[in-house]
């Protein structure tokens, strides 16, 4: 699909993205467990988690529960740059990634790996700028497959 306009100001003859495999929308489920993951896996729904539901701020470390439904659905796991950005920078600088997230790059990528995510997302928010090894990303959007 091709879209044209007559404003010359604007982009003229831009074309969508070919989706040739479909669209996979996942829901969002805002913790590790509980109603909407077991709603999620019920209906074969795939989700989105936020790293954050994992996060314990007692601990300072992950926790991965034993056992949920999320470990039975195809989920994606969320950098949560959102969360980082509302809950953690308000109250102040944080030991962990970009002084924003409390965790460590080590605890999310460890996370990531044990978690059982089909997908796991990194996003730096475009008001921070991380600095990983050689990879400086300040507009932020790198995505890995596990």
């Amino acid at each position: 699909m091709t879209i044209e306009t007559r404003t010359s100001d604007l982009p003229v003859c831009q074309s969508n993205a070919i989706v040739d495999d479909g669209l996979l929308i996942r829901i969002g489920i805002p913790h590790r467990g509980g109603k909407p993951a077991f709603h999620a896996f019920n209906e074969d729904y795939a989700a989105m988690v936020s790293a954050a539901a994992f996060w314990n701020g007692k601990t300072g470390r992950f926790t991965i529960p034993d056992a949920t439904d999320l470990s039975e659905i195809d989920f994606a796991l969320d950098s949560a740059g959102f969360a980082a950005m509302m809950q953690f920078q308000a109250k102040g600088r944080q030991a962990g990634i970009a002084g924003v997230y409390p965790w460590t790059m080590e605890q999310y990528v460890e996370l990531a790996s044990l978690s059982g995510a089909s997908r796991v997302a990194l996003r730096i928010s475009a008001n921070v700028t991380a600095d990983f090894g050689n990879v400086t990303d300040s507009a932020g959007l790198g995505v890995a497959r596990c």
